[in-house]
């Protein structure tokens, strides 16, 4: 995770290899402090759909939460909380929080 100072964004993702998705814990990150407030989230996969699940305790910020797809490549489709969520290329913005994600 990082701040993005550019267009105010917090950025998830970025940089995580898709590896690191192979074990069943995925990866976590809790009570992580920002200037938007406390970030906790987890990154799973199955086959070929990741799972982000972000906790409520972080503001969002004027340019929203950015995940970065590990998937390597282009997002076929995604879903924020259950709804068909806008994709732009390899990430999605999201505008709301606790939010669960996935990505094919």
């Amino acid at each position: 995770m990082y701040e993005r100072e550019l267009d105010t964004a917090l950025i998830i993702g970025a940089g995580i290899p898709l590896e690191w998705l192979d074990d069943s814990a995925g990866v976590g990150v809790e009570r992580l402090p920002t200037y938007y407030g406390t970030l906790s989230y987890s990154l799973t996969r199955q086959g070929s759909m990741v799972t982000l699940s972000l906790d409520g305790g972080v503001d969002i910020p004027a340019g929203g939460i950015v995940f970065s797809s590990p998937l390597g490549r282009t997002i076929q489709a995604a879903t924020i909380n259950g709804q068909a969520a806008q994709v732009e290329g390899d990430h999605l913005v999201i505008r709301a929080v606790p939010a669960v994600v996935t990505i094919r």
